[in-house]
């Protein structure tokens, strides 16, 4: 025995669907049906995301394969990625038509993804909005046969019926049909009439007749149509369903396809508004380099060729930062955390700003240290900076840094650069430079920490801070981001 289930909380929404071929049909309102059924329908719940999702899970668990949609209540609601997450997983396999009612057929499918959901919510606003009860046809009387006695034999085949039976037959099944034709035939004889004695004319009395008879018969034909309508015709109303399931199916893709279109117009519109934005933002950051390197050339002056800037090295604009504390305090001790062509910028601004000012750079690769000796002495400003090897030695707290021993010699250290050691030595692996070297500030020693835009960095800076409390902290915007310390 086969059982359709109907999965509604409305028993309206229930009624088109009770004329079928199952032997069992099952109005489930409550949600208390247990077994298994061999069709669901999910009818009656609100056009909305999550409602349907539910119902669609709930049902799945009584079918055997596919589930069933048919219509909801409103118009659809909610937003395409609402929808999407909501129809996750589910297929499209047909729309089809029952008792003249269009309904969506879905299945599980782990593999959907957006372009079965837009087809889904194409079929699903294809669906109408209210329940759609047809016509229930007037059952025909059953008609009974005398009994057969069990001596009568098989009755014989009847004769071969005369013409004139034939045309009597014809004219009673189709006696509405000529009754229309008689009246039809008297009207134009009556319009004919009419028109010859106002006209005038045999051939213009009959075109007019002919004209009046069409239009008659047009008539006659759309009111056939219109009792055939609601008669019940089942016929008809099925051949009109296939006509609407075929047109709601078609429909439904083609609105899949424009959700598709629209989903991956709207993505390409995103990634092409992400990469514009960065473009922007390089932009205006070279800009921001280049204009920070010319501001450079006009406190310094440089007479011979520059190694590369940005990137590992010193940005032009934190440089800048570093000449102008120098100028406007024309420290005695600058201490680098790492060298190169910052401490070739700082030994020229010393040279021509403060000759008393005197940089030791500590830098933990001996072959970049050597490079940036060299640098310095092609400038003529070695007498200005010192560039000591300071290899990277664990400490008590667990982590590498500078060998102190190499920086215990550096007293009253009036600007503390820390733009070193490299990341790539250790997680925050600058946060020794303060405990090791705190004693060895001047009363009035600023500290400098560079690539601020990096969570390590920030973290660093936050935990000096709190060790810190009389440090009053400046931030400057700087392509890496900078950070100024300042003992009050």
């Amino acid at each position: 025995m086969s059982v359709l289930l109907v999965c509604t909380p409305d028993e309206s929404y229930a009624a088109p669907f009770l004329r079928n071929s199952h032997d069992e049909v099952v109005v489930d309102t409550a949600g208390d049906f247990t077994g298994i059924a061999d069709r669901v329908i999910v009818t009656g719940v609100p056009a909305e995301p999550a409602a349907l999702r539910t119902a669609i899970d709930k049902a799945s668990g009584f079918a055997a394969g596919t589930v069933d949609i048919g219509p909801l209540v409103g118009a659809l609601s909610g937003d395409r990625a609402s929808w999407a997450t909501a129809l996750a997983g589910l297929s499209l396999v047909e729309v089809s038509a029952d008792s003249g009612v269009p309904v969506a057929r879905v299945t599980l499918d782990e593999t959907a993804g957006d372009l079965e959901a837009a087809h889904i919510v194409g079929a699903l606003i294809a669906l109408p909005q209210s329940p759609i009860v047809p016509p229930v046809p007037t059952p025909a009387k059953p008609v009974t046969s005398a009994p057969v006695k069990a001596t009568e034999t098989t009755k014989k085949p009847a004769p071969p019926q005369t013409l004139k039976q034939r045309i009597v037959g014809i004219a009673r099944r189709n006696r509405k049909v000529l009754l229309a034709l008689a009246l039809v035939g008297l009207v134009a004889l009556a319009i004919g009439g009419v028109a010859y004695a106002v006209i005038g004319g045999y051939y213009t009395a009959l075109v007019v007749t002919a004209i009046l008879g069409v239009v008659t018969l047009s008539a006659l034909r759309s009111e056939q149509q219109h009792r055939r309508l609601l008669g019940g015709d089942t016929a008809f109303q099925t051949r009109q369903a296939q006509r609407s399931a075929t047109h709601f199916k078609r429909l439904a893709r083609s609105m899949g396809v424009i959700e598709l279109t629209t989903v991956e117009s709207k993505k390409m519109l995103s990634r092409t508004e992400g990469t514009v934005r960065v473009i922007r933002s390089d932009v205006a950051q070279h800009f921001e380099q280049v204009q920070a390197t010319l501001n450079l050339f006009q406190m310094v002056k440089v007479d011979g060729l520059l190694p590369p800037m940005r990137g590992w090295a010193a940005s032009p604009d934190v440089v800048g930062v570093l000449i102008e504390e120098l100028r406007a305090s024309s420290p005695k001790l600058i201490v680098e955390c790492g060298s190169g062509v910052s401490t070739l910028f700082l030994a020229l601004a010393a040279k021509q700003h403060s000759p008393q000012t005197r940089i030791v750079a500590l830098d933990h690769d001996e072959e970049y240290a050597g490079k940036t000796r060299a640098l310095l002495q092609r400038h003529g400003v070695a007498e200005f900076a010192e560039v000591r090897h300071a290899p990277l030695v664990p400490n008590v707290a667990g982590q590498t840094w500078y060998d102190p021993q190499v920086a215990e010699t550096l007293k009253g250290i009036d600007l503390l650069f820390v733009d070193g050691p490299p990341m790539t030595t250790g997680p925050l692996a600058r946060k020794p430079a303060l405990p090791v070297l705190w004693d060895q500030l001047s009363p009035h020693g600023i500290i400098v920490l560079d690539d601020m835009i990096r969570a390590d960095e920030q973290e660093i800076a936050a935990a000096w801070q709190s060790d810190h409390p009389e440090l009053e902290r400046q931030d400057v915007r700087t392509e890496k981001g900078t950070t100024i310390l300042r003992r009050r």
